[in-house]
């Protein structure tokens, strides 16, 4: 489409210079009065070209508009499955949901076969950690960790889906941790070992302790934003929560 508006105005443009050779001339011993038919195809030409940039700007706004109401329909989508009771264990099974409901085991999400009617064990698989992405945390409260970071990077050394468990890929990272108080600054570098559960709506990457202090790290991705999760440290046995951070992609 833009093209062809573009073409136009040369083909407008182009009549517009023809015209002004033939029918204006000057020398050097009068001056030539302005022809108001050309003034008048000059104005024309100007709308037309303003006409063109805001038909574009239009566009590129619907496509804008059109992105952010589908990111607004995938979060009331992901509030109302996450409402209430789903009618199935959670721990072990994924409801369908549709016309007809089904409780599902969460083993057959996202293993490359529609086992819902509605396809919907399928719909949400997309890497989100993947090899060498980047990442940076902010912590929101602390009351547990040894270095009481303020900020931390996370960078994912592999993803690696297994071809007989295809919705929980294994997840290989390291986390630095720089620690500043006013009597010494202190880095660590820890090597952790986790999972990403795949399941529809709540992805979560786990990492289970990498110390001998039991606190576990997971993040929970909203099943909108694929850029960002919420993350918290918790005591791996009593699952009791101790921090929270916000965790961005960088790359």
């Amino acid at each position: 489409m833009r093209l062809v508006l573009v073409v136009l105005l040369s083909l407008v443009a182009g009549t517009f210079a023809k015209s002004l050779s033939v029918g204006h001339h000057s020398t050097d011993d009068e001056d030539c009065e302005e022809d108001p038919h050309l003034l008048e195809i000059s104005h024309d030409l100007g709308d037309l070209t303003a006409d063109v940039v805001g038909f574009e700007d239009l566009l590129t706004k619907g496509g804008e508009r059109a992105k952010h109401v589908d990111s607004e329909l995938r979060e009331v989508k992901t509030r109302i499955n996450n409402l209430g009771s789903s009618g199935c264990d959670d721990r072990t099974q994924f409801q369908c949901g549709g016309s007809n409901p089904l409780c599902l085991s969460r083993l057959l999400v996202c293993d490359g076969q529609e086992d819902c009617a509605n396809g919907e064990d399928e719909t949400q698989c997309v890497i989100l950690t993947p090899t060498d992405s980047e990442w940076h945390a902010e912590m929101l409260w602390d009351h547990c960790t040894k270095a009481r970071p303020e900020t931390f990077e996370l960078h994912i050394e592999n993803y690696h889906v297994i071809d007989y468990i295809k919705s929980y890929p294994l997840v290989d990272a390291h986390l630095h941790v720089t620690s500043k108080t006013h009597e010494y600054d202190a880095s660590a570098l820890f090597h952790l070992h986790g999972w990403m559960d795949l399941k529809p709506g709540n992805h979560i990457m786990y990492f289970p302790p990498p110390e001998t202090d039991g606190l576990a790290i997971s993040c929970i991705f909203d099943g909108v934003h694929d850029d960002h999760c919420h993350g918290q440290v918790l005591f791996e046995k009593s699952q009791e929560v101790c921090a929270e951070f916000f965790l961005q992609r960088q790359d």
